[in-house]
């Protein structure tokens, strides 16, 4: 069975005025391959 593809972004916000940053991550399935049958558990 064909591999799963995903899309994954990351987005990234510096301040310079502050030492913090912001960081978003997340992923997209785009094509669900062996993870139809096939799901591993948290």
């Amino acid at each position: 069975m064909s591999n799963a593809k995903l899309e994954r972004t990351t987005i990234t916000i510096d301040s310079s005025n502050h030492e913090k940053n912001f960081i978003a991550k997340g992923e997209v399935i785009v094509f669900d391959g062996f993870l139809k049958v096939y799901m591993e558990g948290d």
